[in-house]
């Protein structure tokens, strides 16, 4: 079956967005390594944060040109977990930190612009859900 025009702008919005949060993430994690006055418990943390965001971003971006293209109910749900856990993940941090992302000169820049990219790439993983959703429903 040929994919309508919002469910491919649907997949590519998981795409972009996944693929641009790696290397924001890749980037900042970068600064991070480069900053003499961490110390190793939480270099180490800041690292396997890091793979594991890099996993996940793959994953999605593996479910939605495979599986979820193919109309996969599954695949969907996965996408919606890791979207809107990594993003709301961060959203989450920023207040059980007292705002350590939004209030805070982060490694690449001000927080807040990054706090605002996290809560812009949530919405955008929301939409890419919602056309994409009809997809899958009617299989």
């Amino acid at each position: 079956m040929p994919l309508d025009k919002r469910t491919k702008i649907g997949m590519w919005i998981f795409t972009i967005a996944a693929a641009a949060f790696f290397l924001i993430d890749t980037r900042g994690a970068y600064f991070h390594w480069r900053d003499e006055g961490w110390p190793n418990h939480a270099m180490f943390h800041a690292v396997t944060g890091l793979f594991y965001t890099q996993i996940i971003c793959l994953m999605i971006i593996i479910l939605t040109w495979i599986p979820l293209k193919a109309g996969q109910r599954w695949a969907w749900w996965c996408i919606a977990l890791c979207g809107i856990g990594i993003h709301g993940g961060h959203i989450l941090g920023d207040q059980l930190t007292h705002h350590g992302l939004s209030e805070a000169q982060a490694a690449q820049g001000r927080g807040i612009i990054f706090f605002a990219g996290t809560c812009t790439a949530l919405a955008l993983y929301l939409i890419g859900l919602a056309l994409t959703h009809h997809h899958v429903r009617r299989r």
